[in-house]
């Protein structure tokens, strides 16, 4: 099946309704840290998939998504200031 790696996406999308449909399918694969930026434990399949939508909703003239791998010795190491507002994906296993 393939080694879960975390993940942090993050995007800028000028269009409510795209921004919004994204939304809805980066919270299917993780958690939210703020509005524009979220976590995901991810196999290379999963990886693979999530890519692929994501590119479905990218207008490439006008957005921006970031997809960044978190190794995991340096994810323990984050530094989060002020209100955190969800658990970041822990023990997360996404079917």
């Amino acid at each position: 099946m393939g080694r879960q790696s975390y993940y942090l996406i993050l995007y800028d999308f000028k269009d409510n309704k795209r921004r919004r449909l994204l939304a809805k399918l980066l919270k299917a694969y993780g958690a939210s840290y703020q509005y524009s930026v979220f976590e995901a434990r991810l196999r290379p399949r999963q990886l693979v998939r999530l890519r692929r939508e994501i590119e479905n909703l990218v207008k490439a003239d006008e957005d921006r998504v970031a997809i960044l791998e978190i190794c995991e010795n340096c994810r323990p190491k984050a530094e989060l200031l002020g209100t955190q507002i969800t658990t970041i994906c822990q023990n997360v296993i996404i079917i």
